[in-house]
């Protein structure tokens, strides 16, 4: 004779689902990411852009943001759209 096992869930969140105003809510996918194009600075952790001579990523402190021409090599697709965020 075989048993059937039947187990169910429920997820429910106090908070209601994540949204952002202005849809601007990012996530990382591995398969996206070209690590032969970055690197790490051992001494000061910043993130280098080898296609530009090994320099600094350009990032902006004050806003987040990160230069849009590197976005797509580091794996960053924008929630809700097709993976390519808007050039502002």
């Amino acid at each position: 004779m075989h048993n059937l096992t039947v187990n169910l869930g429920l997820r429910v969140s106090l908070f209601g689902t994540y949204s952002e105003k202005n849809r601007n809510a990012w996530n990382w996918e591995a398969s996206r990411f070209n690590p032969t194009r970055f690197a790490v600075d051992p001494v000061y952790g910043e993130l280098l852009d080898g296609n530009a001579g090994s320099t600094p990523v350009p990032f902006n402190p004050v806003t987040f943001q990160i230069d849009p021409g590197v976005v797509s090599d580091l794996g960053l697709v924008r929630c809700g759209y097709d993976g390519t965020p808007p050039v502002a």
